[in-house]
């Protein structure tokens, strides 16, 4: 299995993603076991949803499963944290679009949660890292291409430091 290099603020994202996946899940079983024993017969199951609950239940257990598999095959080294004026993992990167729509994604190594961040293996993120604000990006989607100008970067750390 491949590995791959993450920081210690992406790993403890990973870790606490996961345990909060694992949460749900848990809940999840209980609402299951609670609609297995109330359970008279197939309309009622019908009428109750119980194919959308099993749904959510695999749902969370093949994430809790891909969480797994990447945490196993990890390596934390926060010497892959960025230099000071270029965008790295963690980096929460603003950027304008040819219609001049303004956007803000947080660039993540894997498992990105698509409506607030940017995996390094997609074409943004490919397209972003290492680049600097006033940058303009060119990348593909599909058979399209975009161009993004980044206008704003807010570094990991300070990200980190406002949460404390």
């Amino acid at each position: 299995m491949e590995q791959r290099r993450v920081t210690t603020a992406e790993y403890n994202r990973l870790l606490s993603e996961l345990k909060n996946t694992e949460a749900q899940l848990k809940q999840a079983y209980q609402e299951r076991k609670t609609q297995m024993e109330n359970e008279t017969g197939y309309e009622e199951r019908k009428l109750i949803g119980t194919g959308s609950l099993l749904y959510d239940i695999n749902h969370l257990e093949n994430k809790i499963r891909d969480y797994r598999r990447v945490l196993e095959s990890v390596v934390v080294s926060d010497e892959i944290e960025s230099e000071a004026d270029s965008i790295g993992l963690g980096d929460h990167v603003t950027f304008s679009n040819e219609e001049g729509e303004l956007r803000t994604l947080r660039l993540v190594s894997i498992l990105s949660d698509y409506t607030t961040e940017v995996s390094t293996d997609s074409p943004v993120g490919k397209a972003v890292y290492g680049k600097k604000v006033g940058d303009v990006c060119t990348f593909k989607v599909g058979k399209n291409e975009r161009t993004i100008t980044i206008t704003g970067v807010t570094k990991a750390a300070e990200v980190e430091s406002e949460r404390e």
